[in-house]
């Protein structure tokens, strides 16, 4: 392990062994070829790869997780010469797959298994959150590089105080305030919701735990 001063913190900084990895799977059960819709020209993937391509994360290897055919994914050369690319299976690649079974089996596979041995770390990208910039990413980066704790997970959310229900038996119940003694917004409690753009965590503690 490597240390390296940035902006005046001491972060940690590891050389080798670390993915960054970009799951997009074929199916989706609200939008056709979700995963391949375009912004300004280029389809929500090589947004992604993109992204991954401009980011410091020390040495590390990109990986598109998904069960698209190479030939329909239509990537630009130059990009697809920069990535590896592992064939999820159909047990996958369903509806109901969760990105962990989809990491875990990326794990096991021949072509990757020596990760299981590494002390680094996995950034997983959303395709499906185009608009979330490099900069924010890279943030969330060196906020994990600067923790003293080996398992530190960092992930993208958002922070709100809103007056809150939930539904229970078609009645609706108050979750985040007493209607009775409604306070100003800005003396509730702060919620954070997760926004799924992306999670970094240590692939040992994945391991463990099969939990990003």
């Amino acid at each position: 392990m490597q240390e390296q001063l940035f902006n005046g913190i001491m972060i940690r900084k590891k050389n080798k062994g670390n993915i960054i990895f970009i799951p997009a799977r074929r199916g989706s059960s609200r939008i056709l070829n979700k995963n391949l819709q375009k912004i300004n020209s280029l389809t929500l993937i090589e947004i992604a790869i993109e992204k991954a391509l401009n980011l410091s994360f020390g040495e590390s290897k990109i990986i598109l997780s998904t069960d698209y055919l190479t030939q329909e994914l239509n990537l630009h050369e130059e990009l697809l010469n920069q990535i590896s690319i592992h064939k999820r299976s159909a047990s996958v690649s369903n509806n109901n797959s969760s990105t962990e079974s989809t990491l875990e089996e990326l794990l096991n596979d021949k072509e990757f298994i020596d990760f299981q041995k590494s002390d680094g770390y996995i950034l997983m990208l959303q395709v499906t959150s185009p608009l979330l910039d490099v900069y924010s990413i890279q943030k969330g980066i060196n906020l994990f590089l600067s923790s003293k704790s080996e398992s530190t997970t960092v992930f993208s959310a958002y922070k709100y105080k809103q007056f809150t229900w939930k539904e229970i038996n078609g009645n609706f119940e108050p979750v985040s305030y007493n209607p009775e003694k409604r306070i100003n917004t800005q003396d509730m409690q702060e919620y954070f919701q997760e926004t799924g753009g992306f999670y970094l965590f240590p692939i040992k503690g994945f391991l463990k735990s099969k939990n990003r």
